[in-house]
């Protein structure tokens, strides 16, 4: 199989319509955050980020979509953190389940699919590379 075959496997695995069930709990840290903070809220520590979304898509107003710009923060915060040594299959997996949910609701944030795209290139890419040593 050429590598660009393999690339386009990889993507529709991350991408196929049953990838988009994912919860605070994947996500360290957010359920005790969340429990800190008040109902509909962005915790403090992705306050920046919740910022940077109602920038790049005007502030929430649907009801739903409150609990989905918290997930949004969270996978963008992860995906800002995590370096490329430490990234994994299911990580990219829950990260791409989030962004999935998020469209499939109408929550759609070019910015944060971008990066997720680039972290899947970066991901597939090392993959190869360490495949073919």
């Amino acid at each position: 199989m050429s590598s660009e075959s393999k690339f386009v496997h990889f993507i529709n695995q991350l991408y196929e319509n049953d990838n988009n069930k994912v919860e605070y709990k994947d996500f360290q840290g957010l359920e005790d955050a969340l429990a800190n903070t008040a109902w509909g809220k962005v915790p403090d520590y992705l306050k920046s980020i919740g910022i940077r979304i109602e920038d790049a898509r005007g502030k929430t107003t649907e009801f739903s979509h409150t609990g989905i710009q918290i997930l949004v923060c969270a996978v963008i915060k992860e995906m800002e953190d995590m370096s490329l040594e430490d990234l994994d299959w299911g990580t990219l997996k829950k990260w791409a389940a989030a962004l999935n949910y998020a469209n499939e609701h109408g929550f759609q944030v070019g910015f944060a699919n971008n990066l997720l795209q680039r972290n899947v290139v970066a991901y597939f890419q090392k993959e190869e590379l360490y495949r073919l040593s």
